[in-house]
């Protein structure tokens, strides 16, 4: 189900629905919203959920994680101090400078 159901992108001549928060669980206490914004093309949107009033049973048989540690992050920076950034730093235009 869409919990958002309003224009997330407004233009001179249109209105649409481009941002979403889906969900699959129902009658549940949420807030969803829309944040006017004109940094960007597209309305920032948010959900915020209160689990007290629908417990959540997470079950799966994968776990996703992350480590950080001095090893992780010491080759992190290595990668990243072995990219040339110069093409990106002196482009002065932001799709350019994107690609």
């Amino acid at each position: 189900m869409p919990l958002i159901h309003r224009p997330t992108r407004v233009t001179n001549n249109t209105a649409s629905i481009i941002d979403n928060i889906l969900s699959n669980w129902h009658n549940i206490d949420c807030i969803s919203g829309i944040l006017p914004c004109d940094i960007s093309d597209h309305f920032p949107i948010f959900n915020i959920i209160s689990l007290k009033s629908s417990p959540v049973n997470f079950t799966s048989q994968f776990k996703y994680i992350r480590e950080i540690n001095e090893l992780t992050i010491s080759n992190c920076s290595s990668m990243l101090s072995n990219i040339d950034w110069s093409n990106t730093l002196d482009c002065f235009d932001g799709d350019t400078s994107y690609n």
